[in-house]
């Protein structure tokens, strides 16, 4: 065998392993993208609850029981149901409680239940 054939041959056998490997790698691919969104949606998970701990938990309390005469509860079906329509909200849920969480409700939106005595969610 001449060095050409060699080279040759050799070229042929990595180009081989090469495809090989990505098509490896492009069957375990939608496995891997999975496994990644669940570890970002963990994460993400993480990072709320940090936020709920320091922008919402001294007035809704640890678990979203909410604090009688301070702060109403959020972890209740009553927030999920009705909630909207008491403070007149147009939008959805998530945009509440987006709205809510990045600028806080400064001001009792149920006044005659929570008069706001506490700090307001900052």
């Amino acid at each position: 065998m001449t060095r050409v054939q060699i080279e040759i041959f050799l070229g042929t056998v990595l180009v081989l392993i090469t495809a090989a490997v990505i098509v490896i790698v492009g069957l375990n691919e939608e496995e891997r993208m999975a496994e990644q969104a669940q570890a970002q949606q963990a994460l993400a998970i993480e990072a709320g609850a940090a936020v709920f701990e320091i922008n919402c938990s001294g007035c809704h309390g640890l678990k979203g029981e909410g604090i009688p005469g301070l702060a109403p509860p959020l972890n209740d079906r009553y927030f999920f149901t009705q909630r909207l329509k008491d403070v007149g909200w147009s939008g959805t849920l998530e945009d509440y409680i987006i709205s809510t969480v990045s600028a806080g409700r400064v001001a009792s939106t149920r006044p005659d239940q929570y008069p706001g005595a506490g700090r307001p969610a900052l």
